[in-house]
This record gives C-alpha cells, sequence and structure tokens, in this order.
C-alpha cells in the first residue's frame, strides 16, 4: 500500500431516501502530489458507485484491478454485513492506491476527494462543454464537506513521514484526535475515533476471499 496516504472507507449509514441503501464516509489523508488535498472527509458514497469507479477504470484500461466484493443475495442490511461490506470496499480503495495509473485518473480522484455525483463526473470528464467542466485538473466543485488544506511546503519530509497503521485510529470511550497519534503532524484538524476506521479483517488470510460468504452470490443483478 501506499505509505503516503490514508484511505479509509468509515461511518456506514443506511436509509430510505431513494430507495433503502447504505452509504459510506471516504477519508483522505495525504502527502502524495498526486492528490490535489491533503486532507478529504465527509465523501458519502454507496455500492452502486464503488462499482462505477471499478468500470470506469476499465474503460480507461487500467490493468490488474482488483475486485469489488460480490453483490448481497440476502442480509445485505445486517450490522454484521454492513461491517464486512466496509471493509471490502476500503480494501479495494487501498489496493487502487497501488494499482499502476490510478493515481493518474481524473476520475479517481473526483471520487474520493470530491461529492460530485458519478454522473457529474462522466458529463465532466466526457463532454468538455458541460457546466461541470468548468472544474479543470479535478479541483471541487461546490460542496458541503470539511476540507483543511495543507501547503505542500509545510508537509513533513519524506524521511518524516508516518505509515498509515501509526496513523489508524481505533475506537475508544473518548474522542481521540490524529494529533494524539501523530504529534508530528499536528497541523491537522482533530476527528473522532470511529468503529468504522478499523482494519479490513473480514478476509481469510489464505484463501483472500471474504468471510461472510454467506451473505454473497455470484449473480450478476444490478449493484445496490
Amino acid at each position: 500500500m501506499t505509505r503516503d496516504t490514508v484511505l479509509l472507507v468509515r461511518d456506514p449509514k443506511t436509509e430510505d431516501e431513494g430507495g433503502k441503501h447504505t452509504h459510506y464516509e471516504i477519508y483522505v489523508r495525504t502527502t502524495n502530489i498526486a492528490f490535489n488535498l491533503a486532507e478529504s472527509s465527509g465523501i458519502r458514497r454507496r455500492f452502486r458507485e464503488f462499482d462505477w469507479l471499478r468500470k470506469r477504470l476499465v474503460t480507461a484500461n487500467i490493468e490488474n484491478l482488483p475486485p469489488l466484493p460480490a453483490k448481497a443475495l440476502l442480509g445485505r442490511f445486517d450490522e454484521d454485513f454492513i461491517e464486512f461490506r466496509r471493509a471490502a470496499l476500503q480494501d479495494f480503495l487501498k489496493k487502487l492506491l497501488d494499482t499502476p495509473g490510478v493515481l493518474s485518473e481524473k476520475s479517481f480522484h473526483l471520487f474520493v476527494q470530491t461529492n460530485s455525483t458519478v454522473q457529474d463526473i462522466t458529463r465532466q470528464l466526457d463532454d468538455p462543454s458541460s457546466p461541470t467542466s468548468q472544474y479543470p485538473d479535478s479541483t471541487l466543485s461546490p460542496a458541503v464537506f470539511v476540507i483543511k488544506e495543507v501547503p505542500r511546503s509545510a508537509r513533513p519530509a519524506r524521511s518524516q513521514r508516518s505509515s498509515p497503521e501509526s496513523l489508524r485510529t481505533t475506537p475508544s470511550d473518548s474522542p481521540r484526535t490524529l494529533r494524539d497519534s501523530t504529534p508530528e503532524l499536528g497541523t491537522f484538524s482533530s476527528l473522532p475515533s470511529t468503529a468504522g476506521v478499523s482494519p479490513a479483517g473480514s478476509y481469510n488470510s489464505r484463501s483472500g476471499t471474504p468471510a461472510y460468504s454467506r451473505y454473497t452470490s455470484q449473480s450478476s443483478g444490478p449493484a445496490q
């Protein structure tokens, strides 16, 4: 995994608006110059949008893409399945960081660091006359999430950068901040710890298959 980027999928929420579905927050913190923003949060995506991203990367001729978790046959709103899917989607995005060509794709950056819908992203990238194309070079369209951008000159030297393992927060009874775990990067905003930032632990480490295979199906139904 790219050592200069922390990428988390966390805080799943299920709602009925537009049909019952679960969406997840994407959090990014990075010193990689391929990203426009050093830190972003509040970007919420549902499974079908992750499916759109993978198909978009296939269209861009990116090879050796990691798979998405299988679609649910039953119980897709069970707490255990939602946690399994959260961990699997986080693993998917982290593997994309190490897939050659992905960090050069605007679709990836717009997906993980803006609140633009996938329809707007498609129009922005495919139709130069689209109103959304007024945001060149993957810069942000107006959004409602909180961003704290750190000048590149203020970012730590490569020798001082922490690994993602040292930046990972853990569940606790009281709030924990990124400053607590990484004093040298204390310029970032404090974020409360949540259960959604645990590592993707729902896989069989030997076979690489999901532990919750009883929830999955190989059918090719629509993404949820």
